[in-house]
């Protein structure tokens, strides 16, 4: 009876042992992915008869080129949460051909297929005015750059600036075009925006010049008034 007993602790203890390096190991292909800028997906809002998004907590994997699709019929029909949601289907799909192994991360469909999906989202984002999250997504899209033609990478690299002009951030905006052009030297539309954020950034400074200078001669004023007071109360004193 106790051997019996003594044999069933081990195996349990040893069960709990094989959880822990699956665990692990689950854990370390998520690093892998996640420092070539895959993640999990969360989940989105939108949900209809076509099953997408029917599994609370979950993303539905589908097929990246379907998934691409169906995302564009639903942007263009201004559902864009059901889009995103699409899109991030598309892209578990990815995450899941990549846990295959290694060698998956070198597969240049995949990385091309991931770049769109990632832009799309941000694209969806922006129209949502939720900027952040769409430069999150651009930021994964630009994770595996070096995997990257330079067409995409231009493409990529004028989706985030769009998105920093579009947060105000014209500091880095313009220094994400310049990125851009030591890719691609005579990108015509990248020209255009670095022109326009260049006369937004210097109003911007000016504005920035005048506000400080505002708040100075008003600091200004409460110190002179303040000194006249105390000197005021001094003078009452002496009396």
């Amino acid at each position: 009876m106790a051997a019996a007993e003594a044999a069933e602790a081990t195996a349990a203890e040893q069960l709990e042992v094989d959880k822990e390096e699956d665990a692990k190991a689950e854990r370390e292909m998520k690093a892998a992915l996640a420092a070539k800028g895959y993640d999990l997906v969360d989940m989105g809002s939108d949900s209809d008869s076509d099953g997408i998004g029917l599994m609370p907590g979950r993303i539905q994997a589908l097929d990246p080129d379907r998934a691409r699709e169906k995302g564009k019929k639903a942007f263009q029909a201004g559902k864009y949460d059901k889009a995103i949601l699409c899109w991030q289907g598309g892209l578990k799909s990815i995450l899941s051909s990549l846990c295959s192994g290694p060698e998956a991360l070198k597969d240049m469909n995949l990385s091309e297929l991931d770049l769109t999906l990632n832009l799309n989202i941000a694209m969806a984002y922006m129209k949502k005015e939720e900027f952040e999250m769409a430069d999150r997504a651009v930021d994964k899209a630009l994770a595996r750059r070096e995997a990257l033609p330079d067409h995409l990478i231009t493409k990529a690299l004028y989706r985030k600036a769009s998105v920093q002009r579009s947060m105000h951030r014209l500091e880095e905006c313009i220094s994400t075009l310049k990125d851009l052009l030591s890719v691609e030297e005579g990108n015509k539309a990248a020209l255009q925006m670095m022109q326009e954020v260049d006369r937004e950034w210097k109003m911007q400074c000016r504005q920035q010049k005048k506000n400080l200078k505002k708040l100075f001669d008003k600091l200004g004023d409460e110190d002179r008034e303040a000194s006249a007071k105390l000197k005021a109360e001094r003078e009452e004193l002496r009396r």
